[in-house]
């Protein structure tokens, strides 16, 4: 992620005021809470919207501001909502060119697909919660 310190690609303010921050069960969260609200508004597919709105909620809490941050008053919101800022971007470490199109997938092979029905990953993830025994013991 490019909330981490000291990673190569990090934005200059996250080296500036970040003691520490989201890791992988943070990108985890993000990526299942953001499947979550696209199946809840009726989609198959997660979008940058989905994302965007759940950013704060999710990496507020795992992201933590060192002492600079802390005297200019720097929350963390404010590292979230700099680190969401739309590409091409202003900010360091973008690696997209800013005259380079946002195109994912070829709209012929998008009208090829047709009806395509999408399944649900949790489907596969549901099925296998709960095969391993606990270490725990109550």
């Amino acid at each position: 992620m490019l909330s981490r310190p000291g990673r190569a690609g990090a934005p200059e303010f996250i080296e500036k005021w970040v003691k520490w921050c989201a890791g992988l069960r943070g990108s985890q969260a993000l990526v299942r809470g953001a499947k979550a609200r696209a199946l809840m508004h009726g989609r198959y597919h997660v979008s940058v919207k989905d994302i965007q709105a759940l950013a704060r909620p999710i990496l507020r809490h795992r992201i933590m501001t060192n002492f600079y941050a802390d005297s200019e008053r720097i929350t963390p919101d404010a590292i979230i909502d700099r680190l969401l800022t739309p590409c091409p971007c202003r900010r360091a470490g973008c690696r997209m060119p800013a005259s380079e199109p946002r195109q994912f997938l070829d709209p012929a092979v998008i009208a090829r697909l047709g009806t395509l029905e999408l399944k649900a990953k949790t489907i596969v993830e549901g099925f296998l919660s709960g095969l391993h025994r606990s270490p725990y013991k109550d």
